[in-house]
Protein backbone atom coordinates (compact mmCIF):
# COMPACT_ATOMS: atom_id res chain seq x y z
CA UNK A 1 0.00 0.00 0.00
CA UNK A 2 1.23 3.46 -0.75
CA UNK A 3 2.24 5.23 2.49
CA UNK A 4 -0.64 6.46 4.56
CA UNK A 5 0.74 10.00 4.47
CA UNK A 6 0.33 9.94 0.70
CA UNK A 7 -3.14 8.38 0.95
CA UNK A 8 -4.32 10.98 3.41
CA UNK A 9 -3.03 13.75 1.20
CA UNK A 10 -4.64 12.24 -1.88
CA UNK A 11 -8.00 11.83 -0.15
CA UNK A 12 -8.16 15.34 1.29
CA UNK A 13 -10.90 16.46 -1.05
CA UNK A 14 -13.47 14.77 -3.21
CA UNK A 15 -11.59 15.79 -6.34
CA UNK A 16 -8.49 14.11 -4.97
CA UNK A 17 -10.52 11.01 -4.17
CA UNK A 18 -11.81 10.82 -7.70
CA UNK A 19 -8.22 11.08 -8.98
CA UNK A 20 -7.17 8.28 -6.67
CA UNK A 21 -10.08 6.19 -7.81
CA UNK A 22 -9.11 6.68 -11.44
CA UNK A 23 -5.49 5.71 -10.70
CA UNK A 24 -6.20 2.76 -8.40
CA UNK A 25 -9.74 1.70 -9.37
CA UNK A 26 -8.95 -1.84 -10.53
CA UNK A 27 -10.86 -4.65 -8.84
CA UNK A 28 -9.19 -6.98 -6.38
CA UNK A 29 -7.87 -10.36 -7.36
CA UNK A 30 -11.02 -11.89 -5.88
CA UNK A 31 -13.14 -9.74 -8.18
CA UNK A 32 -14.96 -7.88 -5.38
CA UNK A 33 -14.74 -5.60 -2.34
CA UNK A 34 -13.33 -8.02 0.23
CA UNK A 35 -13.68 -5.98 3.41
CA UNK A 36 -11.53 -8.30 5.47
CA UNK A 37 -8.84 -8.92 2.89
CA UNK A 38 -5.99 -6.86 1.43
CA UNK A 39 -2.63 -7.96 0.09
CA UNK A 40 -1.23 -8.19 3.61
CA UNK A 41 -4.31 -9.80 5.12
CA UNK A 42 -5.40 -6.61 6.86
CA UNK A 43 -8.87 -5.32 7.63
CA UNK A 44 -9.54 -2.86 4.84
CA UNK A 45 -12.96 -2.08 6.24
CA UNK A 46 -11.36 -0.72 9.42
CA UNK A 47 -9.15 1.58 7.40
CA UNK A 48 -11.92 2.88 5.16
CA UNK A 49 -14.30 3.29 8.08
CA UNK A 50 -11.70 5.38 9.89
CA UNK A 51 -11.44 7.59 6.76
CA UNK A 52 -15.25 7.93 6.79
CA UNK A 53 -15.28 8.71 10.51
CA UNK A 54 -12.69 11.44 10.05
CA UNK A 55 -14.37 12.84 6.90
CA UNK A 56 -11.29 12.08 4.84
CA UNK A 57 -13.61 10.43 2.27
CA UNK A 58 -17.31 10.59 1.65
CA UNK A 59 -19.69 7.68 2.06
CA UNK A 60 -19.93 7.26 -1.70
CA UNK A 61 -16.20 6.68 -1.92
CA UNK A 62 -15.97 3.78 0.49
CA UNK A 63 -15.98 1.16 -2.28
CA UNK A 64 -13.11 2.88 -4.05
CA UNK A 65 -11.21 2.96 -0.76
CA UNK A 66 -11.75 -0.78 -0.29
CA UNK A 67 -10.54 -1.56 -3.82
CA UNK A 68 -7.42 0.54 -3.30
CA UNK A 69 -6.70 -1.10 0.06
CA UNK A 70 -7.34 -4.55 -1.37
CA UNK A 71 -5.01 -4.02 -4.36
CA UNK A 72 -2.08 -2.58 -2.38
CA UNK A 73 -0.12 -3.76 0.62
CA UNK A 74 -1.09 -2.47 4.08
CA UNK A 75 1.36 -2.92 6.94
CA UNK A 76 0.30 -3.94 10.39
CA UNK A 77 1.67 -0.69 11.77
CA UNK A 78 -0.55 1.30 9.45
CA UNK A 79 -3.64 -0.62 10.46
CA UNK A 80 -2.90 -0.24 14.19
CA UNK A 81 -2.25 3.43 13.61
CA UNK A 82 -5.62 3.92 11.92
CA UNK A 83 -7.59 1.87 14.43
CA UNK A 84 -5.95 3.38 17.50
CA UNK A 85 -6.11 7.05 16.48
CA UNK A 86 -8.80 9.64 16.84
CA UNK A 87 -9.69 12.02 14.05
CA UNK A 88 -7.79 14.94 15.51
CA UNK A 89 -4.36 15.24 17.02
CA UNK A 90 -3.87 11.50 17.55
CA UNK A 91 -4.37 10.72 13.87
CA UNK A 92 -2.03 13.56 12.94
CA UNK A 93 0.64 12.34 15.37
CA UNK A 94 0.16 8.78 14.21
CA UNK A 95 1.31 9.66 10.70
CA UNK A 96 3.72 12.41 11.61
CA UNK A 97 1.70 14.98 9.70
CA UNK A 98 -1.69 16.49 9.19
CA UNK A 99 -4.66 14.25 8.42
CA UNK A 100 -5.62 17.08 6.08
CA UNK A 101 -9.30 16.95 6.71
CA UNK A 102 -11.96 19.48 7.56
CA UNK A 103 -10.96 19.31 11.22
CA UNK A 104 -7.54 20.70 10.33
CA UNK A 105 -8.36 22.55 7.13
CA UNK A 106 -11.30 24.70 7.94
CA UNK A 107 -12.17 28.30 8.60
CA UNK A 108 -11.09 27.92 12.22
CA UNK A 109 -7.48 27.43 11.14
CA UNK A 110 -7.49 29.20 7.80
CA UNK A 111 -9.35 32.41 8.30
CA UNK A 112 -8.84 36.11 8.69
CA UNK A 113 -7.77 35.58 12.29
CA UNK A 114 -4.59 33.85 11.08
CA UNK A 115 -4.23 35.49 7.69
CA UNK A 116 -4.94 39.13 8.24
CA UNK A 117 -3.29 42.50 8.54
CA UNK A 118 -2.14 41.64 12.06
CA UNK A 119 0.25 38.99 10.69
CA UNK A 120 0.73 40.27 7.16
CA UNK A 121 0.68 44.00 7.31
CA UNK A 122 2.82 47.08 7.10
CA UNK A 123 4.06 46.44 10.64
CA UNK A 124 5.94 43.35 9.51
CA UNK A 125 6.38 44.16 5.82
CA UNK A 126 7.14 47.82 5.66
CA UNK A 127 9.94 50.29 5.26
CA UNK A 128 10.84 49.69 8.88
CA UNK A 129 12.02 46.17 8.06
CA UNK A 130 12.76 46.51 4.36
CA UNK A 131 14.23 49.92 3.90
CA UNK A 132 17.40 51.75 3.06
CA UNK A 133 18.51 51.20 6.66
CA UNK A 134 18.93 47.50 5.97
CA UNK A 135 19.56 47.57 2.23
CA UNK A 136 21.91 50.44 1.62
CA UNK A 137 25.48 51.18 0.66
CA UNK A 138 26.59 50.44 4.23
CA UNK A 139 25.50 46.81 3.95
CA UNK A 140 25.41 46.38 0.18
CA UNK A 141 28.50 48.04 -1.22
CA UNK A 142 31.69 47.11 -3.02
CA UNK A 143 33.36 46.18 0.26
CA UNK A 144 30.67 43.63 1.13
CA UNK A 145 29.43 42.77 -2.36
CA UNK A 146 32.54 41.75 -4.26
CA UNK A 147 34.16 38.47 -5.25
CA UNK A 148 35.85 38.32 -1.86
CA UNK A 149 32.57 38.32 0.10
CA UNK A 150 29.95 37.40 -2.49
CA UNK A 151 31.17 34.22 -4.09
CA UNK A 152 31.72 30.57 -3.16
CA UNK A 153 33.86 31.82 -0.27
CA UNK A 154 37.04 33.09 -1.82
CA UNK A 155 38.54 35.24 -4.57
CA UNK A 156 38.08 32.95 -7.57
CA UNK A 157 41.02 32.33 -9.89
CA UNK A 158 40.77 34.19 -13.19
CA UNK A 159 42.09 32.05 -16.05
CA UNK A 160 40.72 34.30 -18.80
CA UNK A 161 42.73 37.48 -18.35
CA UNK A 162 46.02 37.39 -20.31
CA UNK A 163 47.48 40.85 -19.70
CA UNK A 164 49.44 42.18 -22.67
CA UNK A 165 48.97 39.00 -24.63
CA UNK A 166 46.33 40.30 -26.99
CA UNK A 167 45.87 42.72 -29.83
CA UNK A 168 42.76 44.77 -29.11
CA UNK A 169 40.75 46.79 -31.59
CA UNK A 170 41.08 49.81 -29.35
CA UNK A 171 44.83 49.51 -28.81
CA UNK A 172 46.76 52.54 -30.08
CA UNK A 173 49.01 52.16 -33.10
CA UNK A 174 52.11 52.22 -30.91
CA UNK A 175 50.82 49.56 -28.50
CA UNK A 176 53.49 47.02 -27.52
CA UNK A 177 50.85 44.34 -26.84
CA UNK A 178 50.72 41.16 -28.89
CA UNK A 179 51.66 37.50 -28.92
CA UNK A 180 49.60 34.36 -28.39
CA UNK A 181 49.07 33.21 -24.79
CA UNK A 182 49.74 29.59 -23.87
CA UNK A 183 49.78 27.77 -20.54
CA UNK A 184 51.86 24.92 -21.96
CA UNK A 185 55.50 25.37 -20.90
CA UNK A 186 58.11 25.79 -23.57
CA UNK A 187 60.39 22.81 -24.11
CA UNK A 188 63.74 23.05 -22.32
CA UNK A 189 65.30 22.59 -25.74
CA UNK A 190 64.19 26.13 -26.56
CA UNK A 191 67.47 27.74 -25.50
CA UNK A 192 68.23 31.32 -26.58
CA UNK A 193 71.41 31.35 -24.45
CA UNK A 194 69.84 33.39 -21.64
CA UNK A 195 71.22 30.95 -19.08
CA UNK A 196 74.73 32.11 -19.95
CA UNK A 197 73.64 35.73 -19.57
CA UNK A 198 72.20 35.09 -16.10
CA UNK A 199 75.34 33.26 -15.04
CA UNK A 200 77.35 36.40 -15.84
CA UNK A 201 75.22 38.70 -13.64
CA UNK A 202 77.28 39.72 -10.56
CA UNK A 203 75.70 39.30 -7.16
CA UNK A 204 77.30 42.37 -5.55
CA UNK A 205 75.33 44.98 -7.49
CA UNK A 206 78.28 45.87 -9.72
CA UNK A 207 77.99 46.01 -13.51
CA UNK A 208 79.78 43.43 -15.61
CA UNK A 209 80.88 43.86 -19.20
CA UNK A 210 80.28 40.77 -21.31
CA UNK A 211 79.82 39.71 -24.91
CA UNK A 212 77.13 37.03 -25.09
CA UNK A 213 75.00 36.35 -28.16
CA UNK A 214 71.27 35.77 -27.61
CA UNK A 215 69.45 33.91 -30.39
CA UNK A 216 65.68 34.16 -30.87
CA UNK A 217 64.66 35.14 -27.36
CA UNK A 218 60.93 35.86 -26.97
CA UNK A 219 59.62 39.21 -25.74
CA UNK A 220 57.14 38.28 -22.97
CA UNK A 221 56.29 41.68 -21.42
CA UNK A 222 57.00 45.39 -21.79
CA UNK A 223 56.56 48.72 -20.06
CA UNK A 224 53.83 50.91 -21.55
CA UNK A 225 54.20 53.38 -24.40
CA UNK A 226 52.91 56.90 -23.94
CA UNK A 227 50.09 57.84 -26.30
CA UNK A 228 50.78 61.56 -26.01
CA UNK A 229 52.66 63.22 -28.84
CA UNK A 230 56.36 63.17 -28.11
CA UNK A 231 55.79 61.08 -24.96
CA UNK A 232 58.28 58.42 -23.91
CA UNK A 233 58.05 55.02 -25.58
CA UNK A 234 58.96 53.09 -22.45
CA UNK A 235 58.57 49.67 -24.10
CA UNK A 236 61.76 50.41 -26.04
CA UNK A 237 63.79 50.78 -22.88
CA UNK A 238 62.17 48.34 -20.44
CA UNK A 239 61.05 44.87 -21.51
CA UNK A 240 61.45 41.21 -20.58
CA UNK A 241 62.72 38.30 -22.69
CA UNK A 242 62.67 34.54 -22.06
CA UNK A 243 63.36 31.10 -23.47
CA UNK A 244 62.46 27.61 -22.27
CA UNK A 245 64.97 27.80 -19.41
CA UNK A 246 65.53 31.39 -18.30
CA UNK A 247 64.08 34.90 -18.19
CA UNK A 248 65.62 38.34 -17.72
CA UNK A 249 64.76 42.05 -17.84
CA UNK A 250 66.20 44.46 -20.41
CA UNK A 251 66.51 47.96 -18.98
CA UNK A 252 67.86 51.22 -20.44
CA UNK A 253 67.27 54.80 -19.43
CA UNK A 254 65.52 57.22 -21.72
CA UNK A 255 68.80 59.07 -22.21
CA UNK A 256 70.44 55.87 -23.51
CA UNK A 257 68.51 55.98 -26.78
CA UNK A 258 71.56 54.77 -28.64
CA UNK A 259 71.19 51.46 -26.82
CA UNK A 260 67.49 51.00 -27.64
CA UNK A 261 66.44 48.43 -30.27
CA UNK A 262 66.07 50.02 -33.73
CA UNK A 263 62.59 48.50 -34.17
CA UNK A 264 59.38 48.82 -32.11
CA UNK A 265 59.37 46.22 -29.35
CA UNK A 266 56.18 44.13 -29.04
CA UNK A 267 55.17 41.14 -26.94
CA UNK A 268 55.44 37.92 -28.94
CA UNK A 269 58.48 38.94 -30.98
CA UNK A 270 61.53 36.71 -31.41
CA UNK A 271 64.73 38.80 -31.38
CA UNK A 272 68.49 38.45 -31.65
CA UNK A 273 71.02 40.61 -29.80
CA UNK A 274 74.48 40.59 -28.30
CA UNK A 275 74.54 41.39 -24.58
CA UNK A 276 77.44 43.67 -23.57
CA UNK A 277 76.51 44.66 -19.99
CA UNK A 278 74.56 43.09 -17.10
CA UNK A 279 73.76 44.08 -13.51
CA UNK A 280 71.70 42.96 -10.51
CA UNK A 281 69.42 45.83 -9.49
CA UNK A 282 68.20 45.21 -5.93
CA UNK A 283 68.12 41.49 -6.70
CA UNK A 284 66.67 41.78 -10.22
CA UNK A 285 68.98 40.56 -13.03
CA UNK A 286 69.06 43.06 -15.91
CA UNK A 287 70.63 43.49 -19.33
CA UNK A 288 71.75 47.12 -19.41
CA UNK A 289 73.48 47.27 -22.77
CA UNK A 290 73.35 45.33 -26.03
CA UNK A 291 74.20 45.59 -29.71
CA UNK A 292 73.43 43.77 -32.95
CA UNK A 293 69.68 43.99 -32.53
CA UNK A 294 67.63 41.99 -35.02
CA UNK A 295 63.90 41.31 -35.29
CA UNK A 296 63.35 37.68 -36.33
CA UNK A 297 59.53 37.50 -36.39
CA UNK A 298 56.36 38.45 -34.49
CA UNK A 299 53.15 36.89 -33.19
CA UNK A 300 54.72 33.94 -31.38
CA UNK A 301 53.32 32.00 -28.43
CA UNK A 302 54.20 33.30 -24.96
CA UNK A 303 54.11 30.98 -21.95
CA UNK A 304 52.14 32.15 -18.89
CA UNK A 305 52.90 30.26 -15.67
CA UNK A 306 49.74 30.05 -13.50
CA UNK A 307 50.80 30.47 -9.87
CA UNK A 308 47.58 30.94 -7.92
CA UNK A 309 47.77 28.69 -4.87
CA UNK A 310 51.46 27.99 -5.43
CA UNK A 311 54.55 29.66 -4.03
CA UNK A 312 56.33 32.60 -5.66
CA UNK A 313 60.06 32.60 -4.88
CA UNK A 314 63.26 34.37 -5.85
CA UNK A 315 63.69 31.77 -8.60
CA UNK A 316 60.66 33.34 -10.33
CA UNK A 317 62.12 36.87 -10.60
CA UNK A 318 61.53 38.18 -14.15
CA UNK A 319 59.32 35.19 -15.03
CA UNK A 320 55.91 35.87 -16.60
CA UNK A 321 53.22 34.56 -14.26
CA UNK A 322 49.48 34.81 -13.72
CA UNK A 323 48.14 34.98 -10.19
CA UNK A 324 44.79 35.90 -8.60
CA UNK A 325 44.49 37.02 -4.99
CA UNK A 326 42.95 39.34 -2.45
CA UNK A 327 44.62 42.54 -1.27
CA UNK A 328 44.37 41.97 2.46
CA UNK A 329 45.99 45.16 3.77
CA UNK A 330 45.59 48.87 3.22
CA UNK A 331 48.02 50.29 0.71
CA UNK A 332 51.18 51.82 2.13
CA UNK A 333 53.31 54.33 0.26
CA UNK A 334 56.32 52.61 -1.31
CA UNK A 335 57.86 55.08 -3.73
CA UNK A 336 56.42 57.75 -5.98
CA UNK A 337 52.65 57.43 -6.36
CA UNK A 338 52.72 53.67 -5.77
CA UNK A 339 51.09 51.87 -2.86
CA UNK A 340 52.11 48.42 -1.65
CA UNK A 341 49.56 45.83 -0.49
CA UNK A 342 49.84 42.31 0.82
CA UNK A 343 48.22 39.87 -1.61
CA UNK A 344 46.86 36.53 -0.39
CA UNK A 345 46.86 34.25 -3.44
CA UNK A 346 46.77 30.90 -1.64
CA UNK A 347 50.54 30.36 -1.63
CA UNK A 348 52.64 29.46 1.38
CA UNK A 349 53.34 33.17 1.93
CA UNK A 350 51.59 36.31 0.67
CA UNK A 351 53.32 38.48 -1.92
CA UNK A 352 53.68 42.27 -2.13
CA UNK A 353 51.49 43.84 -4.81
CA UNK A 354 52.69 47.31 -5.89
CA UNK A 355 50.51 49.65 -7.93
CA UNK A 356 49.65 53.31 -8.48
CA UNK A 357 46.16 52.41 -9.74
CA UNK A 358 43.20 54.19 -8.15
CA UNK A 359 40.96 51.22 -8.98
CA UNK A 360 42.31 48.81 -6.38
CA UNK A 361 42.12 48.95 -2.60
CA UNK A 362 42.09 46.72 0.45
CA UNK A 363 39.69 43.83 -0.21
CA UNK A 364 40.04 43.95 -3.99
CA UNK A 365 40.28 40.64 -5.85
CA UNK A 366 42.89 41.21 -8.54
CA UNK A 367 44.58 39.15 -11.24
CA UNK A 368 48.15 39.97 -12.23
CA UNK A 369 49.73 38.82 -15.50
CA UNK A 370 53.28 40.12 -15.71
CA UNK A 371 56.88 39.46 -14.76
CA UNK A 372 57.84 38.97 -11.12
CA UNK A 373 60.02 41.82 -9.88
CA UNK A 374 62.06 42.06 -6.70
CA UNK A 375 63.17 44.38 -3.94
CA UNK A 376 66.28 43.22 -2.10
CA UNK A 377 65.83 39.83 -3.80
CA UNK A 378 62.32 39.45 -2.28
CA UNK A 379 59.73 38.78 -5.01
CA UNK A 380 56.93 41.27 -5.57
CA UNK A 381 54.35 42.06 -8.23
CA UNK A 382 54.97 45.57 -9.54
CA UNK A 383 52.35 46.80 -12.01
CA UNK A 384 54.63 48.95 -14.13
CA UNK A 385 52.10 48.49 -16.92
CA UNK A 386 48.38 48.76 -16.11
CA UNK A 387 47.71 46.12 -18.79
CA UNK A 388 49.20 43.62 -16.37
CA UNK A 389 46.40 43.82 -13.83
CA UNK A 390 42.66 43.17 -13.72
CA UNK A 391 40.30 43.99 -10.86
CA UNK A 392 37.76 41.14 -10.60
CA UNK A 393 35.39 43.10 -8.35
CA UNK A 394 31.97 43.42 -10.04
CA UNK A 395 31.86 47.22 -9.82
CA UNK A 396 35.02 47.54 -11.92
Amino acid sequence: MKTMKWRLGMLATFVAMVALSAACGSTSSSGGDDENNGSAGTNCASICDKFLECDVIGAGDRSNCLRTCDDDSVTGEELICIEGASCGAELEACFGGSANNPANNNPANNNPANNNPVNNNPVNNNPGNNNPGNNNPVNNNPVNNNPVNNNPGECSENLVFTGQLHVGENDPANSPNGGIPTTFPWEASYDANLGEVLAAVPTDGERAEVSIPVIEATVVATHFNSTSEGGPQLAQQNFWIADGRSWIQVYFTQEQADRHPPFSIKVGQRINLTVTEVVSFFGTPEITNAINWELVDEGNEVYIDDRTGRSITAADINKLIRVTGTLTTAGESCGGSSLCYSMDFGGALPVTYRSSSQFVSQGSCVTFVGPVSARDSVPQLDTKNFDWTWNNDPQN
